[in-house]
């Protein structure tokens, strides 16, 4: 056993201290290998992880990773790994040869399991593959003319510019029957198909995902559709060949088209049969890296992807700009890859400019796009009627096409910026979603023509509370005002006199004090900030809790008028407490560690000397039996913690508090613990202390009041820890019968930290160690964490006193308690480093 003569000490110096009963104390969904969660898909068994940016030159090999993480994590049974994208030196650059698709065999939740794997010091970052949608919405026919091209004025764009041969329009979609004859004279040629070896014979584009009569992907150098569906439609939209006598008009006109096709015939929706976007952005990658300028992306859904963001980046950075359909849910959440930095998103509109009334909206639209009753090209050599925002996004595709023949230097963000200041303003038409609809609707002929434009963009913000307004703990509290220093760019024309302005769109909650910002003098793509007059503006004493405050800065510069949305979250109900040699994040939930499980991006965790982070999970878990368990732990579902808990009064933190150098107060009730709720109200109060020998814990203090009328017998209170004191694996975790604290360490030579949990306030120990994984022939936690299990852990006394090593977790409880009718219990535990 590892040596704990230090720490047995240590504990006696805080029974000594603080007495027992002292301190002042009163009496998924599965679908053909997808998972669906509301708008959200991703495929089953399958993570993408990025590695770290130096890992051991080792690691790079798949095979070392495969083994690797069935070394820390052998339940998953990890059984592949292999790069995704290339290793040119662009790529490189972007960490795209980092980027791992990992496949398992067992039956966990990806989410889950990315969860977990965050924490490997050799990880960058994990997720889910996400798995996209077509954005397109069944239609029958009802027009005879493509009425789009005529409200966007594109013949009279056409008399400025046809469009260049050498600008490709890359249609990131299900296929293209590129043999059509209204598509064929414009499908994009490889010059350099003979000596491609990564892509063999892609001499017209790729098939990322073949037949795909297996379950893994066969791809070939055939993007045709497997079946009439919607990659066809799109590229006409986009680009059909136009002024030949046949069919239909596309915008881009002598522009070509890159056909990526980037669906697998098996992968489908089983109800709709509609095909699922499994290879996005493998097929960005590939569209950019052969050249092209505009890369269309008609389809999207939930779920913010790291890999998706730096795929995105590295198109911009190979000079193409990404157009993305905005979704058809009638919703204004976030929709990917439309709501990415550098996206041109587009909403759509009808034959009169309203919003359609399947189209998303919201702040991150750019644009609108005629999107109903479109005609276009099908396979096989026909033409169909179809709407959504699909067919919006590849009309603004061309467009861009357009744009970048006229424009040949301009970057992929400026040739956005041009689209997008030269819309048509459509609020008149659509009362109630002014700012929801991006600058309006595209006007062709203006983006080719006006030249006497501007486009001024905030590209980063810093938020800050230091003093005067505030105190710099970094929460945006109630009664704080709270500066802002703004980045902006400027796109195109010099400006000569701009003005900024700060709105704030929630008056009630927050009020400008400091708002104005002019500027002049700043050329075409320069940049500057607002460093000489930082915005301010002060929280109301009212505003809720996590609350999303909305603002607007609005530009104006002569005749030019814009504006940009942009978000702050204030008034948080976490805070982290760093009073001493620990810090821990602490809700006014029942949690502690982090205030979003599994994601854990809101707190700090637990550290130790201001290291790294050693817990992925704490919670408060009490019970009277079984069937009336009480916590915010995770649940039946490892992906969700149970909420038992309401919060009354926020958690926050004082310097110096009544009783401690630092002390943290929160109230919560268990209203959200349904019809067997124990009727508690727990008062949550955190101490510590900055002078040795007290330096290195910090207490939890829990007081549970009785709000019934009747006596609650047989109670018990425990804090539940998910310890992953280095990265996961190797950990172990004890009881001590002599100075009664459980404690977890790492088995490793030389790494001597340990983290410890006690009970303080009692003699009625309780203990249960856990491997996550059920290894050691007890239950484990990865596919769920029952009641039943809850309920074992803290009502069994020393029930289970060591587990390890591997991925360990530990319950240290106290109980039975009584307690009466309206009064209150003290219960308090320690947790030390």
């Amino acid at each position: 056993m590892k040596s704990i003569g230090k720490e047995r000490i240590f504990w006696i110096l805080i029974l000594a201290v603080f007495p027992l009963i002292g301190f002042g104390f009163n009496h998924q969904q599965y679908e053909s290998g997808i998972i669906k969660k509301g708008n959200t898909l991703y495929l089953a068994h399958t993570l993408v992880i990025q590695l770290n940016n130096a890992p051991a030159g080792a690691l790079l090999k798949a095979q070392n990773i495969t083994a690797q993480l069935n070394k820390t994590f052998g339940k998953f049974n990890f059984n592949s790994a292999k790069t995704i994208f290339g290793s040119s030196p662009a790529e490189v650059k972007f960490g795209l040869n980092r980027i791992m698709l990992v496949r398992y065999s067992s039956n966990e939740d990806p989410l889950y399991i990315a969860s977990k794997l965050k924490g490997l010091s050799y990880i960058e970052w994990a997720e889910p593959q996400y798995v996209r949608r077509v954005a397109v919405v069944p239609n029958d026919p009802s027009l005879s003319a493509e009425y789009n091209l005529a409200l966007i004025q594109a013949e009279k764009a056409w008399d400025i510019s046809e469009g260049d041969t050498s600008v490709i329009i890359g249609i990131v979609d299900t296929g293209v029957d590129w043999s059509h004859p209204d598509l064929y004279t414009n499908i994009w040629h490889n010059p350099h198909w003979q000596t491609d070896t990564k892509f063999p014979g892609d001499s017209i584009g790729w098939d990322f995902g073949g037949n795909g009569n297996g379950s893994l992907p066969t791809p070939d150098n055939n993007p045709i559709e497997d079946t009439p569906y919607h990659g066809t439609f799109v590229a006409g939209v986009a680009d059909a060949v136009t002024n030949n006598g046949v069919g239909i008009a596309g915008i881009g006109f002598n522009c070509k088209i890159m056909p990526v096709k980037v669906t697998q015939a098996n992968q489908v929706d089983p109800t709709t049969l509609d095909p699922y976007i499994i290879y996005g952005f493998q097929g960005i990658e590939y569209a950019a890296n052969n050249g092209a300028k505009v890369i269309n992306c008609s389809w999207g859904g939930g779920g913010y992807s790291n890999a998706e963001q730096e795929i995105i980046n590295y198109a911009v950075s190979k000079g193409a700009l990404v157009v993305a359909a905005a979704g058809n849910d009638s919703t204004n959440e976030l929709f990917y890859p439309a709501a990415y930095q550098h996206v041109l998103s587009v909403a759509a509109t009808d034959q009169n400019d309203k919003l359609a009334l399947f189209s998303n909206y919201g702040e991150d639209i750019s644009v609108c796009a005629p999107g109903v009753d479109i005609f276009s090209t099908w396979q096989p050599n026909t033409y169909t009627y179809g709407q959504g925002t699909s067919f919006s996004s590849p009309l603004v595709a061309g467009l861009a096409a357009l744009v970048f023949s006229h424009f040949p230097n301009y970057t992929p963000d400026q040739v956005a910026q041009r689209v997008r200041v030269t819309c048509d303003n459509i609020d008149n038409q659509n009362p109630g979603y002014k700012y929801q609809l991006g600058y309006g609707r595209i006007n062709a002929f203006r983006a080719l023509s006006d030249t006497n434009i501007e486009a001024v963009r905030a590209t980063d913000f810093n938020f800050s509370d230091a003093a005067p307004g505030g105190n710099g703990n970094g929460a945006f509290e109630p009664g704080k005002t709270i500066t802002v220093l703004v980045d902006f760019t400027n796109y195109l024309k010099p400006v000569n006199n701009l003005s900024v302005s700060l709105i704030s769109m929630d008056p009630s909650y927050a009020t400008v004090i400091n708002g104005s910002l002019t500027k002049s003098g700043v050329p075409t793509l320069g940049t500057f900030d607002n460093s000489g007059s930082l915005f301010s503006f002060t929280l109301s004493q009212n505003v809720p809790l996590d609350a999303t405050i909305h603002f607007r800065l609005e530009y104006s510069d002569g005749n030019y008028s814009d504006f940009q949305l942009f978000d702050v979250l204030v008034n948080p109900s976490y805070f982290t407490q760093t009073g001493n040699e620990i810090s821990l994040t602490i809700n006014s939930k029942g949690n502690f560690g982090f205030n979003d499980y599994p994601t854990n991006l809101q707190g700090d965790g637990f550290k130790f000397l201001n290291g790294n982070n050693m817990l992925f999970e704490g919670s408060l878990i009490i019970g009277t039996d079984s069937s009336t368990i009480e916590d915010a732990a995770r649940g039946a579902d490892q992906n969700y913690e149970d909420s038992s808990f309401s919060v009354v009064q926020p958690f926050k933190i004082y310097v110096p508090g009544s009783a401690a150098d630092e002390q943290g107060i929160g109230i919560f009730n268990d209203n959200g613990a349904g019809a067997n709720k124990l009727g508690i109200a727990t008062r949550l109060q955190s101490y510590s202390f900055n002078s040795a020998p007290y330096n290195d814990f910090i207490i939890l203090k829990y007081s549970f009041t009785n709000n019934t009328s009747s006596t609650i017998s047989n109670f018990y209170a425990g804090i539940f820890s998910d310890w992953d004191i280095v990265d996961g694996q190797n950990d172990s975790t004890e009881y001590d019968y002599t100075g009664n604290f459980g404690y977890a360490f790492h088995n490793a030579a030389g790494f001597d930290t340990l983290v410890a949990t006690a009970l303080i306030s009692s003699d009625n120990y309780g203990y249960w160690a856990i491997m996550n994984d059920g290894s050691d022939g007890s239950w484990g936690i990865y596919n769920g964490f029952y009641p039943s299990y809850k309920w074992q852990a803290i009502s069994s006394g020393i029930g289970k006193p060591k587990a390890g090593s591997g991925d360990i977790s530990e319950v240290t409880s106290g109980g039975p308690f009584i307690i009466p009718a309206g009064q209150t219990l003290d219960v308090a535990f320690a947790i030390a480093a």
